[in-house]
This record gives C-alpha cells, structure tokens and sequence, in this order.
C-alpha cells in the first residue's frame, strides 16, 4: 500500500494488484479487505505478549524454587 497522487491530482492510499500487475485504487469494499488482512496483526501481538508473559512467569517460578532449595540447605 503506498500514498500517491493521480493523474487528475486526487490523493489516496493505492494497491500493487498481483493479478493484474498494476497500480488500483481501493473502493469502498477494497478497503474492508484491507482491514481484515490486517487482523491477524493483532493475532501476532496477541499471541507474542501471552508468549512473553509465559516466559517471565517461568522465569519467576525458577528463581522460588531455587531460593526454597536454598533456604532448606540452611536450615539442615
């Protein structure tokens, strides 16, 4: 997606189209697919932060159990 002018000097955001290899200019319903392929974006910042917090948990769960191993080799 790239923001442009065209030949008649109106500006607006336009497409690479694939299937025809040429610029387009999205309409209305265009621009409803635009958004949708941008959901899963939010799937992926979803899904990395749940994978950053997993991690942090671990991590704190690592550092109790290895201060309860230390605190019971001094009390023995």
């Amino acid at each position: 997606m790239a923001y442009g002018v065209n030949a008649k000097g109106e500006k607006n955001f336009y497409l690479w189209d694939k299937e025809q290899n040429g610029i387009i200019s999205p309409n209305a319903s265009e621009s409803k697919e635009i958004q949708s392929e941008n959901t899963p974006n939010y799937i992926i910042y979803i899904m990395g932060s749940l994978l950053l917090l997993s991690i942090i948990f671990l991590i704190i769960l690592a550092f109790k159990q290895r201060k309860g191993k230390v605190n019971e080799t001094n009390n023995q």
